[in-house]
């Protein structure tokens, strides 16, 4: 486990540590449940069950060996050297609560970097957004929520290159833009709308590359161009 991952886990969660709202600083060993696919959670389970379930009190200072599930509290990660005191640990959970012991962030790591999802909580408690990983590559849905409880965004990952169908909203509720992505690249049909919600522009792309029909409007919905494209070359 490298020292990397453990500054980029610290780096993410800092903005939780500089709030000072958690109280428990316990270590504790769990299952993981429906946060882990099948073979994973039964992997996580057979190594979990000869240990005793426990927290620890205080901080351990010692090696603690056969530990391969853990939950750390984001305050205790701060204070540990965990690839020195939890040598064996593969899973771990991450988890912050508020001072009424409100869940507001949770995530999975695998060997350190993130697995399946991280999710977090705005104060008032409406979901701020949820991530999906795999092997700590962003991959799957990624979305998230404006602190009134409307959605943001919904994004799509595959082995950490853009994929599939991208939208937002804006702060209005009105649609922002929706595009398309393919391993990485602009592919299909982007649209975009002003805050008033007229269409801005639509655009064309195959394999990142400008290809059929742009046409553009000004704010007031009169048009301001119409353009064709093949293979990236403006036609005549």
């Amino acid at each position: 486990m490298s020292s990397l991952c453990l500054d980029t886990i610290l780096h993410i969660l800092n903005w939780v540590n500089s709030r000072e709202v958690f109280r428990n600083c316990s270590i504790s060993c769990r299952f993981l449940n429906d946060a882990l696919d099948n073979d994973e959670n039964q992997w996580c389970k057979h190594n979990c069950q000869h240990i005793l379930e426990k927290d620890f009190d205080g901080i351990p200072t010692e090696p603690v060996k056969g530990i391969r599930c853990l939950t750390v509290n984001v305050n205790t990660l701060e204070k540990i050297d965990l690839e020195k005191i939890f040598p064996d640990v593969e899973f771990l959970t991450i988890r912050g609560r508020d001072e009424d012991q409100y869940i507001i962030y949770d995530s999975v790591w695998k060997n350190l970097k993130p697995h399946v999802k991280v999710e977090k909580w705005y104060e008032n408690g409406e979901r701020w957004y949820v991530r999906h990983y795999k092997d700590g590559e962003m991959d799957g849905k990624w979305e998230a929520w404006r602190e009134n409880g409307k959605r943001w965004y919904v994004h799509h990952y595959k082995g950490g290159e853009k994929d599939g169908k991208w939208e937002a909203w804006r702060e209005n509720g009105k649609r922002w833009y929706v595009e398309h992505f393919k391993d990485g690249e602009k592919d299909g049909k982007w649209e975009k709308w002003y805050k008033n919600g007229k269409r801005w522009y639509v655009q064309h792309y195959k394999d990142g590359e400008k290809d059929g029909t742009w046409e553009g409007w000004y704010g007031n919905g009169e048009k301001q161009y119409v353009e064709h494209y093949k293979d990236g070359v403006l036609l005549e």
